[in-house]
């Protein structure tokens, strides 16, 4: 597999920004916001796609509930 472009790269990312607003299922993300069909479920879910998905759509659902998510990591501290 070749290397995607900037802009191929670009619009997935766009895509993905638009599910963390929007929020839904992984296949709200592929078929609707994607726009692609039922074989590109597998691949993409073997990829990890469908657990991006579901964290985005988590945060976006605790984002619904004013509820603050802290996404640095404390418990990695470098320094000793």
């Amino acid at each position: 597999m070749e290397k995607p472009t900037v802009e191929q790269l670009s619009w997935v990312f766009q895509k993905l920004k638009e599910h963390l607003e929007q929020g839904g299922n992984y296949r709200d993300l592929i078929y609707d916001l994607m726009g692609l069909g039922p074989e590109a479920y597998e691949p993409i879910c073997e990829a990890g796609g469908k657990d991006v998905a579901d964290a985005l759509d988590w945060v976006h659902r605790m984002s619904d509930l004013d509820v603050e998510v802290d996404m640095d990591d404390d418990n990695n501290d470098d320094s000793n």
